[in-house]
């Protein structure tokens, strides 16, 4: 005896038509038979706004968090130079770029612990290379130099470490605990001398060791990237000794560029953490312009990592600036 599926249905609902709604037995199996996944995506409810807005308001605090500082640093900048303050759409760019890094830079931090100096695989060494001592600027740790780690191991740099700066109060603090992290991966890789990669204000440590505590025996380069070798304006809105020691005009500054190191300073005009600009590139050293960036922006950009591969592989030449693309 063959019962069609339609006879079933219109069984069910001639018996219940007194009722006016048709049983859930039957509601269901007619839901099955017409569309098999319906039950499954009814049992998906959207998710209650409670949970979904926090989800939306961490990263646009974060973008906010990161924009502010590069905001008044801009419009530091502009008082400095006495120009009217006004956001371009160059202006816009740095600043939005900048609040994106940084904002990236800070959830990173979990992962920046510092580790041992350890040797990376490469296809060819490239010749002449000597271990690369990567030094960020705090509040970021190691992690925020992640990027630039990777692409000098892919060109050829098997020894490339980043090391995380002590929360010391002074350059002097700083600069020691610097010394026997650089002393660890020299003998890591089992060389005399390292060359040495510093942004920001880790670049001022990295030259006193140099300049004061005998790192000029153990370093053959050093690289500054957006550091404020003449100090800048907005060590005002920073707190503790070592904001005071990054003023401009401190004496402590004062012939801080090594003599028996050569030097390439990497900077850019438009940095708003770098006031004056100029300060970036101290006389004494090579001058590398990046036009349009920012400060931590440095730490992804293809044209810094081009002039740090650069200045790690060229010979010097002579101090006068140079623009790169």
């Amino acid at each position: 005896m063959r019962i069609s599926f339609s006879n079933l249905l219109e069984q069910d609902s001639q018996t219940y038509s007194y009722s006016g709604t048709a049983p859930p037995l039957v509601e269901s199996r007619y839901r099955c038979a017409h569309d098999p996944w319906q039950d499954a995506r009814l049992s998906f409810a959207e998710p209650p706004i409670e949970l979904t807005a926090p989800l939306l308001i961490l990263p646009l605090g974060l973008l906010i968090w990161g924009c502010i500082p590069a905001l008044a640093g801009v419009a530091v900048q502009a008082s400095d130079t006495g120009e009217h303050f006004q956001l371009a759409r160059k202006t816009i760019a740095v600043v939005a770029r900048e609040g994106a890094v940084r904002s990236l830079v800070r959830l990173l931090k979990p992962f920046g612990r510092d580790g041992d100096p350890v040797r990376t695989e490469v296809s060819e060494v490239r010749s002449g290379a000597l271990p690369v001592l990567l030094i960020p600027s705090p509040p970021a740790n190691r992690a925020a130099m992640t990027f630039l780690a990777t692409f000098l191991t892919h060109r050829g740099l098997p020894w490339v470490h980043s090391v995380n700066v002590s929360k010391g109060t002074t350059l002097d603090a700083q600069a020691t605990d610097l010394a026997e992290k650089a002393a660890k991966l020299a003998k890591a890789a089992g060389v005399d001398k390292i060359d040495v990669v510093a942004h920001g204000i880790s670049g001022l440590a990295a030259a006193w060791w140099i300049r004061h505590l005998g790192g000029d025996a153990h370093v053959r380069r050093l690289i500054t990237i957006g550091t404020p070798w003449s100090g800048t304006r907005m060590a005002v809105f920073q707190r503790g000794t070592l904001a005071r020691t990054l003023l401009p005009g401190a004496a402590i500054l004062d012939d801080l560029v090594p003599k028996n190191v050569p030097t390439i300073a990497i900077g850019s005009p438009t940095d708003p953490f770098v006031v004056p600009s100029a300060s970036a590139h101290p006389e004494g050293a090579v001058a590398v312009v990046l036009d349009g960036a920012g400060h931590t922006d440095l730490l992804i950009s293809a044209r810094a990592f081009r002039a740090v591969f650069t200045a790690l592989s060229e010979p010097m030449g002579d101090s006068s600036p140079a623009e790169v693309s």
